[in-house]
């Protein structure tokens, strides 16, 4: 039971878009396993900016 006026967070509240950009994620972290961190957190932004492009 949650508190009025609050929604719980549920895989339904998930988009088509995140799910993408996940599956992404997970492929260049698995695809590219001797990346830097710091190429890792640049192509996760690239992917996050171009999710957001389709989103709109």
């Amino acid at each position: 039971m949650s508190p009025k006026g609050v929604a719980s967070f549920g895989l339904k509240d998930l988009d088509w878009v995140f799910g993408v950009w996940l599956l992404l994620v997970i492929v260049w972290n698995f695809g590219y396993p001797g990346a830097s961190p710091t190429l890792d957190v640049l192509v996760a932004l690239i992917l996050f900016f171009v999710s957001s492009y389709f989103r709109t």
